[in-house]
C-alpha cells in the first residue's frame, strides 16, 4: 500500500547511508506515530527524509527509485507520493540534490494535470520499437530454456533444437514487448510435473485474443485458463486472489469448507505459473505473480468468459466469514461486550481483518438468510 511507501524509501535511506541511521532511528522513538497512519504522508516524508538529507549532501546526488509505484496503491495516491515527495525536496532551505525515479506502467500520468509540478521531468518508454527490447526478451527466453534442458534433463530424441527457430519466433511473438508475459509463459512451460515440450505446444497453439491495451498480457493469461475443464479450478482461483489478504494453504483449507482440499491442490498446481505457490514454504501466502491479474478477472472484456461480477464473489466470501465467527464463536471483530470469550486460538487472529473486509460488503447484498442460519 501507499502507506508504506515513505517508511520503505527511510528504511532503505538508512541502509545505504549508515550515518543517518541513528538520526533516523532517533526521531522514530521520539515519534513512533511516524510509522503509522496518524501521520500525513507530508509529515513522514518531512521528518524521516527529508530533515536527514542534508548530512549526505557532501556525497553524489540520491536517488530514490521506486518500482511498480502504481501496482501498490490507486496511479493518483501513486502520483500524490511523488509529488509530496519532489515538493519537499524543491522546498528545503538549501537546495538538495537529489532524484526521483518512477518505473511503472504507462496509466501513471504523471506530466498531467492536477500534477504539472512535475517541470523537469522526463519520460521514457521500456516499450520501444527498435527492436531491443524484442532482443532482450529473446535473450531471456533463450536462458530459461537452457535451463530447462539442463536441469530437467530433457530426453529430445531426435528432434535437432528445441524449441526450434519458428517455435521461439512465434513465442517472442505471443509475449510481445512485456518481460512479465515472458516471465509467466516461461513458470507455464517449465511446470515441474509437467512436460515443457508438451506444455510449450499447448502455449503456441492457443488462439490470440482481440488486441487492445493489454494485449500481450491477455493473451497469456488467457492461453492459461483457457482448457474448458478448468471452470470449477478458474472459480477456486478468483476467489483466492479476491481475498482481503492473502493466506498460506494451511489457511485457505481452514476459510474454505472442508471438502475444498483436493480441488485447492489441483488449482495451485494448474495454475502455479500465474500464483506464487511456494511448496517447500507452507508458511508463504499465495497470491497472484502480479497485479495484473485481478485486473484482468475484474474486467468482463478481457477475461471473458470468466468474468463473475465482485458482488457475487464477495457475497460468497462473506458467507464463509460468517461461518468461520458462528464456529469460533471468539470475537474477531474486537466488539465491546463484556460476554465475549477471550480468543485461544492465535491461527485465526490474522484473519479478523480479512473477515471484516468481507463482512462488510454483505448488508448491501441482499443475504438475510445468512443472518437467520447464524441466529
Amino acid at each position: 500500500m501507499c502507506d508504506n511507501v515513505v517508511p520503505t524509501l527511510a528504511y532503505q535511506l538508512a541502509l545505504a547511508f549508515p550515518s543517518v541511521k541513528s538520526e533516523i532511528i532517533r526521531t522514530i522513538i521520539d515519534d513512533p506515530a511516524l510509522l503509522s497512519r496518524l501521520k500525513s504522508r507530508k509529515d513522514q516524508i518531512q521528518h524521516l527524509i527529508i530533515k536527514h538529507l542534508w548530512r549526505i549532501q557532501s556525497r553524489s546526488p540520491v536517488t530514490f527509485i521506486i518500482d511498480a509505484l502504481d501496482e501498490s496503491c490507486s496511479p493518483c495516491d501513486a502520483v500524490r507520493v511523488a509529488h509530496l515527495l519532489a515538493e519537499a525536496i524543491r522546498a528545503y532551505k538549501d537546495p538538495l540534490n537529489a532524484h526521483i525515479i518512477l518505473a511503472s506502467r504507462p496509466n501513471l500520468r504523471i506530466n498531467e494535470a492536477p500534477w504539472k509540478v512535475f517541470r523537469d521531468i522526463q519520460q521514457i518508454s521500456l516499450q520501444d520499437y527498435d527492436g531491443e527490447t524484442n532482443r532482450d526478451i529473446r535473450h531471456f527466453l533463450m536462458h530459461e530454456f537452457q535451463r530447462v534442458v539442463q536441469t530437467r534433463k530433457l530426453s529430445l530424441g531426435d528432434v535437432p533444437q528445441w524449441p526450434s527457430p519458428r517455435q521461439m519466433d512465434n513465442l517472442a511473438d505471443k509475449v510481445g514487448n512485456s518481460f512479465l508475459c515472458a516471465s509467466i509463459a516461461m513458470k507455464y512451460i517449465s511446470h515441474p510435473r509437467k512436460h515443457p515440450v508438451s506444455r510449450l505446444d499447448a502455449f503456441l497453439s492457443s488462439p490470440d485474443a482481440t488486441a487492445d491495451a493489454y494485449a500481450d498480457l491477455d493473451y497469456t493469461y488467457q492461453d492459461i485458463i483457457r482448457n474448458p475443464d478448468n471452470r470449477a479450478l478458474i472459480r477456486h482461483l478468483i476467489n483466492i486472489i479476491n481475498l482481503a489478504q492473502p493466506l498460506p494453504r494451511s489457511q485457505l483449507l481452514q476459510f474454505f469448507p472442508s471438502d475444498y482440499s483436493e480441488s485447492l491442490d489441483l488449482t495451485l498446481e494448474e495454475f502455479s505459473s500465474i500464483l506464487i505457490v511456494s511448496p517447500d514454504q507452507p508458511t508463504i501466502p499465495i497470491q497472484p505473480y502480479h497485479s495484473s491479474l485481478f485486473e484482468f478477472f475484474a474486467n468482463p472484456v478481457r477475461c471473458r468468459p470468466h468474468y463473475i461480477d465482485s458482488t457475487e464473489i464477495h457475497k460468497g466470501l462473506g458467507h464463509q466469514c460468517f461461518i468461520i465467527l458462528h464456529k469460533l464463536k471468539a470475537n474477531l471483530c474486537d466488539l465491546s461486550d463484556h460476554t465475549t470469550m477471550a480468543i485461544e486460538d492465535s491461527r485465526f487472529w490474522h484473519k479478523r481483518d480479512t473477515v471484516l473486509y468481507h463482512a462488510i460488503c454483505l448488508p448491501s447484498l441482499g443475504t438475510p438468510s445468512i443472518f437467520r442460519k447464524l441466529q
